[in-house]
């Protein structure tokens, strides 16, 4: 029988996590926490957990319209039980679970193309992914002078009103919610180490100079970053009616008009 996990069988998400993705057993146990147990489908063996998926809840836009959505995250089996056709069980069944829940669309990314092609899954799109990427290889355009990162929550509205006219522009784009900002921000606070190394070539001493020049405006110069006061922001919008901070890990912009 396909279920849902229960509460008391959580650490059993960690152990088998921990297995299917080789990631150490706390770092598991995160993931075994952050996930809401009404959106698991597993089976079991008696009483051990064998194999499972989540199907997480978003809605997206398509053709201008948002609508519910089921991402398919999570699936491990216990290796000792793989070939045993669990991981299609759960297939088979998030699709009926997913039209029972009215979710009228399903995105994953595939370990194979062949594997989900079977049940369905048709490839939507292509996912590029840069690597050893240095910010001297980005074109740098004037607004660069006005970027300043966007990590307060309450700057989320604006980020999310932004983000929402360009994204229902395009299909699948994920329509974020309070929480799923409030989950990016999070991210870079935790990695805040990496987010300082990712702006010190964009916030350097020159580019310092060059924004003093250009607004006029006093700059406080703060661990390679710039911290825009009430006056600066005066100075800018004075300048171009409209100022653009952009999120430096590319996660969003935030438009102030």
């Amino acid at each position: 029988k396909i279920r849902a996990v229960r509460p008391e069988e959580r650490e059993q998400i960690a152990l088998i996590y921990s297995n299917a993705y080789r990631v150490p057993l706390e770092e598991a146990r995160g993931w075994a926490k952050a996930s809401d147990l009404r959106n698991t489908r597993a089976i079991f063996e008696g009483k051990r957990l064998v194999s499972m998926l989540q199907i997480i809840p978003y809605q997206v836009w398509l053709g201008g319209r948002a609508v519910s959505m089921g991402g398919i995250g999570g699936v491990a089996t216990w290796a000792d039980r793989q070939g045993r056709g669990y991981a299609s069980q759960l297939m088979l069944d998030s699709l009926r679970t997913m039209r029972q829940r009215k979710m009228w669309v399903s995105v994953l990314y595939p370990f194979s193309h062949r594997y989900y092609n079977k049940f369905g899954w048709e490839i939507a799109g292509h996912r590029i992914m840069y690597t050893e990427l240095q910010q001297h290889h980005i074109i740098r355009f004037p607004e660069h002078e006005l970027v300043d990162a966007g990590k307060n929550v309450d700057n989320i509205p604006l980020l999310n009103s932004v983000y929402e006219k360009m994204a229902v522009r395009y299909n699948l784009c994920i329509k974020r919610t309070k929480r799923l900002w409030q989950k990016k921000l999070d991210w870079i606070k935790k990695n805040d180490a990496q987010f300082k190394r990712n702006c010190k070539e964009l916030y350097d001493k020159e580019n310092l100079d060059r924004i003093k020049r250009f607004a006029n405006a006093p700059i406080d110069y703060i661990e390679e970053r710039i911290k825009l006061n009430k006056e600066v922001l005066k100075s800018y919008h004075k300048l171009h009616h409209s100022i653009l901070l952009a999120g430096l890990t590319g996660l969003f912009t935030i438009l102030i008009s």
